[in-house]
């Protein structure tokens, strides 16, 4: 498993986030809980979303969180 898994945290909440959690990843490539990107969005949008889906499911597909 990943060592993302214990170091991302959600940049609302500030509590790691888990890998069958769902998440939204912006096109910054930022990771923040879907609940809160949900409920911060009918206030105003925070970024655009690129993809959705477990936290797990975003790491496998994303190049980007594979460890060197």
């Amino acid at each position: 498993m990943s060592v993302i898994f214990e170091k991302l945290r959600c940049p609302i909440y500030s509590v790691s986030v888990k890998p069958e959690e769902k998440v939204i990843l912006g096109t910054i490539n930022t990771v923040i809980y879907y609940e809160c990107y949900q409920a911060h969005a009918l206030r105003r949008p925070l970024f655009p979303v690129r993809d959705e889906g477990t936290f797990e499911q975003i790491v496998d597909a994303y190049e980007l969180f594979n460890e060197e």
